[in-house]
């Protein structure tokens, strides 16, 4: 994937990207096989965004990230610098 990162502030960084992702759905049939749920698992382009803030060695942060637009997610983020 490919991003940016700008940091407004010292503390404080905003983020957004883009990449390619995929999202499968997998179902328990009756006979215990693990089959694919078609309609609901996808591939394609993604895209992400979100705010990371640092304090010390310490970086914690969140965004979204989606397969657009048919799935979206929360992203938790946390780094330590050292």
């Amino acid at each position: 994937g490919i991003g940016a990162l700008y940091g407004p502030t010292d503390w404080l960084a905003i983020y957004a990207g883009a990449g390619y992702g995929k999202s499968e759905l997998y179902w328990d049939d009756i006979d215990g096989n693990w089959v694919k749920v078609k309609d609901l698992s996808f591939i394609g382009p993604s895209l992400e965004a979100g705010l990371l803030a640092s304090w010390k060695f310490l970086t914690i942060g969140a965004g979204i990230s989606t397969i657009p637009f048919h799935t979206v997610s929360l992203d938790i983020c946390l780094g330590f610098t050292f």
